[in-house]
């Protein structure tokens, strides 16, 4: 009898912790900003392969330019030098942008998140990391398949701490912008 009623305690602490959690999710997608940001799909670095497009964003990273990176260093590539650099950064959304924030140390680790550049590529299009999964309902049949002029583009929740949460995908070319439904 004592292990049966141990058993349905542990069950319902579990029931209350993702319910909870669910909870702060949907808050969030209620409060906190929505914005749309340009993506690129790229190759899911786990093991686990499935019904998901592993996202990375590309943001506007201008204003890291003029500040000292945290991680820089030159590589070679087809006869040219290019440079790396890396910032720690915290995001928020303004004005429909995300806007990332050199990690000021003092501030708690877990807010962080990584931004890429490559002197090669436009400041306007530097990497955010780490990306962000985006699920496709088993059901759907709808597939991205980008073709040339095409950028993808993901419209996220912006929490007040941690990665972007995806809610909806859509393809952008000279014909407009259109949002993908996964039916």
């Amino acid at each position: 009898m004592i292990s049966r009623k141990s058993a349905v305690l542990l069950l319902v602490i579990q029931l209350v912790l993702v319910l909870s959690v669910a909870a702060q999710f949907l808050l969030d997608r209620e409060t906190c900003p929505r914005i749309w940001i340009r993506a690129k799909v790229v190759d899911p670095v786990t093991p686990l392969r499935g019904r998901y497009l592993a996202l990375e964003p590309l943001i506007d990273g201008c204003s890291l330019l003029h500040q000292k990176p945290f991680y820089s260093y030159p590589e070679s590539v087809r006869n040219s030098t290019t440079f790396f650099s890396q910032w720690d950064v915290t995001i928020h959304a303004e004005h429909g942008q995300l806007i990332p924030q050199k990690w000021q140390l003092g501030e708690p680790r877990y807010t962080t998140m990584v931004v890429r550049y490559h002197s090669n590529e436009p400041c306007t299009r530097m990497h955010l990391s780490p990306g962000i999964d985006f699920y496709i309902p088993d059901n759907a049949t709808q597939v991205v398949n980008l073709k040339h002029g095409q950028e993808l583009w993901v419209e996220a929740t912006i929490p007040h701490s941690g990665p972007p949460r995806p809610i909806n995908l859509a393809i952008s070319d000279a014909s407009g912008f259109r949002p993908l439904r996964f039916e």
